[in-house]
């Protein structure tokens, strides 16, 4: 299992496991012996991790922000979305209706047409509805 810490422990002769991911945790026992709670930890974790977005956007402060490897400024109200995908901050900015937002990228600047910027404006296209 990967970074997340995952505890195999043993209480009068039954055997459980516990684990925490992004604050929630996931806590099983009652098994018989301690390959039964580790086969049964690996296969919960998995579930569990597959069922977490990927890459997900959040919003988060200047400071927050270059944790994550791109990020997106509202140029009007001052809020900064962030993610590891380029693609899922793209839809998100549109989704939430932005008519503009200045992408720039933790490692400073982008390719953009023919030259190499640190931030430029990104103006989704909305689908407008015909009256």
């Amino acid at each position: 299992m990967a970074k997340s810490e995952v505890h195999v422990w043993e209480v009068d002769g039954e055997w459980g496991y516990d684990f925490r991911i992004k604050g929630e945790v996931f806590s099983r026992w009652h098994f018989e012996n301690e390959a039964e709670a580790v086969s049964a930890a690996e296969t919960k974790y998995k579930q569990v991790i597959k069922s977490q977005p990927r890459k997900p956007v959040i919003e988060v402060t200047v400071h927050e922000m270059w944790d994550y490897e791109f990020q997106a400024k509202h140029p009007l109200n001052g809020k900064i979305l962030a993610s590891n995908s380029l693609d899922n901050l793209k839809r998100d900015v549109k989704d939430r209706g932005w008519k503009m937002a200045y992408l720039t990228c933790s490692n400073g600047v982008f390719a953009h047409n023919q030259s190499v910027i640190n931030e430029y404006p990104f103006e989704p296209k909305h689908n407008r509805s015909r009256r």
